[in-house]
Formats: structure tokens, C-alpha cells, sequence
């Protein structure tokens, strides 16, 4: 695996949503059956970039799934004036693209420092590498508390021992304790439960990442009264099923929605009356293009 540096990416990654507008970019996703049962697909997204004068050029990023080998490897190409210049597997710096994300969102709520206690709901593979990156990105954090859904706590542990940080398990009987609640599960029911949200710290940051047809937080952590709501863009809204249950519902406010975009460049600022924020993702083809643009670095 090419090294990429959490803070290096965490940078472009910034720097690639606000330039967000001048990329043009397309998904498909040609799903296959075999005497009518579904047996694969293949995710798909293009961006472009225009350049002026100079030839465009042209990111592909491609993911073939199938329900035999339930492999999902990703693949990205990078065309310049028609000549491939990259061809890498980056399925390990999505993993890392995603990590970084909620060191980014602290600092671009303000957050210089962490002000408080960290929690990290789930201890898997990309727990683990966001408790790398919240290191490089706050070198002062010193501990972390977890809540181990399905993840290995001795593996969560020793990341902790190779960048410093303590880590002690809890429970989520104790989540009005924390400042920062950063979710990692994959899970397909709410692990945050309605009945949890009355206990949750005021000013708290709650982060979520899971891609489709995955929730960690119930419909009501997104009501409009006591929650910032920030995204990655619109398309999140309908990729994120509890989140669009919340706006359905009336629950939610898609206008007082803050895109990621707009916190980044500072035209939208959340609301320090309100009881909490909220970040939710699913992963975007802008985080893709911010690690292709720092392995064509390399």
C-alpha cells in the first residue's frame, strides 16, 4: 500500500470540496442476474476535471461485487490527453479517506484542539485507522473511550499503544459523558437509540459513517429543534435511509441542512443554540478524487 499521510489528505480532501463545482462527475451501477437472481454489480463514478487549454482529465474509480466471492475491490484510472497515468488498487486509502473525515469536520467546526472526551462507537478496521488519524490531527489526545459492537477490543488497544492514546472500554449507558461520539459500525439497526438522545452531552459532536442501507442513529437525532445536521452533499440525503425517514417525516429540515461545502468556505456556520450536531456521510466521489490527486503526487 502507497502511504498517505492523514493530514495530508485531510488537507485536499478540504481543498477538493471547495472546489467542488468545477468537477463534473457521473455514477452507474449495472447490477447483474443469473435466471433472475441477483449475483453482482459494479459501482462506477467518473469525474472530470476541464483544465482551459490543456486535455481534461478523466478519474474512474470501479468497484465489481459479487454475492460468491462477496469481494469489493477498488479500482481507480486516471486518463490525461488519452494516456493512463494511474492505475492503483486504493481499496486501503478509502479506508483512510474515510478515517480523516472526522478530524476534518472538528477542526472545520472551530475545534483547533479537542475540547473534551472522545468516544468510538465500533473497533473495526476503519475505527482503528480513524483513531490514527484523530491523533495526527490532535497530536495532544492522550485517550479514547469505546463501545465494541463487533471489532476486536485487543486490536482497537494496541492501535491506541502505537500512537499513544489509552483506550478503555464503557457502555452506551454512559454517552452523556462525551464531546465527540464517532460511529464506525456498519450497522443495520440504530445503535444509537431514540431512547439514548435525551442523554447526550449539549454541544456534543456526533459523527456517523456508513455507506447505504446502513444506520447507526435513529430517525429523531436529526429533529430540526435540537440538532445541527451537516452532510457532504445533497446526495446523502437520499443515500442516507434513516436521514431521509427523518426528513419524510418532517422531522428533519432539509433547507437547515449545512453541506460540507458551505461549513468549509464558512458560508454556513451551525447554530450554538441548538443541543448537539450531527455529521453524517456515506463516503463521496470527492474523498476518491483527494486521494487520486495525492497518489498522482507520488
Amino acid at each position: 500500500m502507497t502511504e498517505i499521510s492523514y493530514v495530508d489528505l485531510s488537507k485536499t480532501i478540504r481543498q477538493v470540496f471547495l472546489d467542488a463545482d468545477k468537477y463534473k462527475m457521473d455514477k452507474y451501477v449495472p447490477a447483474f442476474e443469473v435466471d433472475g437472481k441477483y449475483q453482482g454489480d459494479c459501482f462506477n463514478y467518473t469525474i472530470f476535471e476541464p483544465r482551459g487549454a490543456q486535455a481534461p482529465l478523466f478519474y474512474h474509480v470501479y468497484s465489481p461485487y459479487d454475492i460468491i466471492s462477496k469481494k469489493a475491490p477498488q479500482r481507480a484510472l486516471v486518463f490525461d490527453a488519452g494516456e493512463l497515468i494511474l492505475d492503483a488498487d486504493i481499496a486501503a486509502q478509502v479506508r483512510v479517506r474515510t478515517a480523516v473525515m472526522s478530524g476534518l469536520v472538528i477542526q472545520a467546526l472551530g475545534h483547533s484542539q479537542l475540547h473534551g472526551r472522545v468516544l468510538f462507537i465500533g473497533t473495526g478496521n476503519i475505527a482503528r485507522e480513524a483513531l490514527r488519524s484523530l491523533k495526527a490531527h490532535f497530536p495532544e489526545l492522550t485517550a479514547v473511550d469505546f463501545v465494541n459492537t463487533r471489532g476486536s477490543d485487543a486490536e482497537f488497544a494496541a492501535v491506541g499503544d502505537e500512537v499513544g492514546v489509552k483506550t478503555q472500554a464503557t457502555s452506551l449507558q454512559s454517552i452523556g459523558e462525551y464531546d465527540y461520539i464517532i460511529c464506525h459500525t456498519s450497522a443495520h439497526e440504530p445503535v444509537l437509540t431514540a431512547e439514548l438522545r435525551s442523554s447526550i452531552k449539549p454541544g456534543a459532536l456526533i459523527a456517523s459513517f456508513v455507506s447505504e442501507d446502513f444506520c447507526e442513529l435513529s430517525e429523531e437525532y436529526y429533529a430540526a429543534a435540537d440538532a445541527n445536521v451537516i452532510i457532504d452533499w445533497d446526495q446523502t440525503i437520499a443515500e442516507a435511509p434513516e436521514l431521509q425517514r427523518a426528513v419524510d417525516a418532517g422531522v428533519a429540515d432539509p433547507v437547515k441542512i449545512i453541506r460540507l461545502k458551505d461549513l468549509l468556505s464558512g458560508a454556513q456556520r451551525i447554530d450554538d443554540n441548538k443541543k448537539y450536531t450531527v455529521y453524517r456521510t456515506h463516503g463521496t466521489p470527492m474523498q476518491n478524487l483527494a486521494v487520486l490527486k495525492l497518489l498522482m503526487e507520488q
